[in-house]
């Protein structure tokens, strides 16, 4: 994108006509249509951000064309306005965290994070919690590579830790990424320091070779 505005700005100042435009996503059309790009707009609702359907979003292209300004945004106000705000202190408790601390023993932290996990995993994958297997791998329950990063982001906003964004590739299941969560946020009578993970070479290979190009940029993004 930074490339196209630049080369916009190249050719308009050569006396060429050019518009760049960062649009939000469109409504039934192109990637939008398929079932994989229905939910990636479902995604990017959830976090605020709105789409725009076909029709309007050429009425604006001609008046952007009509006024040329470089380089242009679009975004739907409406649902960018409508997010919830988050908490910008870093000290203050994170709620969800003291509810999980304030259960006893351990057995009863640890499954009401399994729940949470469960939850927040139906959530991204569009359906219920009855119908998501924890002890089977969310890649093979129909979690692709940007889901997968938006699981970690919500646990994290929600729990208040910092994760990697490849954490759903080393932890696959709702049961393994709850355990790894368990440790993280100390939920355990004798709180532990996270062991240092080695990754399993051969394992992540055979997963990003499964990757298609957009998910491994979205995969690449991420990790910047």
């Amino acid at each position: 994108n930074a490339f196209l505005d630049a080369l916009a700005l190249t050719r308009r100042a050569q006396g060429s006509p050019a518009l760049s435009v960062g649009w939000c996503p469109w409504l039934g059309t192109g990637l939008a249509a398929t079932s994989g790009g229905e939910r990636a707009i479902q995604a990017f609702a959830r976090a605020g951000a709105g789409s725009i359907d076909a029709e309007r979003a050429l009425a604006l292209l001609d008046l952007m064309m009509a006024d040329a300004e470089l380089p242009a945004a679009v975004a739907v106000a409406p649902a960018i306005e409508e997010a919830p705000e988050e908490s910008t202190d870093p000290a203050s408790p994170n709620p969800r965290l003291l509810e999980l601390r304030a259960l006893s023993p351990a057995t009863r932290r640890k499954a009401a994070l399994g729940r949470l996990v469960l939850d927040e995993a139906a959530v991204v994958l569009g359906t219920t919690a009855a119908r998501v297997d924890p002890q089977r791998p969310l890649r093979d329950q129909g979690m692709d590579s940007l889901m997968a990063v938006e699981l970690v982001e919500r646990l994290a906003r929600l729990l208040g830790l910092t994760l990697e964004p490849t954490s759903t590739w080393r932890h696959p299941t709702v049961q393994a990424l709850s355990e790894l969560l368990f440790v993280q946020a100390e939920l355990d009578d004798e709180p532990k320091a996270p062991e240092t993970e080695t990754a399993d070479t051969d394992a992540l290979e055979r997963l990003v070779d499964g990757l298609s190009d957009e998910e491994a940029q979205a995969l690449l993004a991420a990790l910047d």
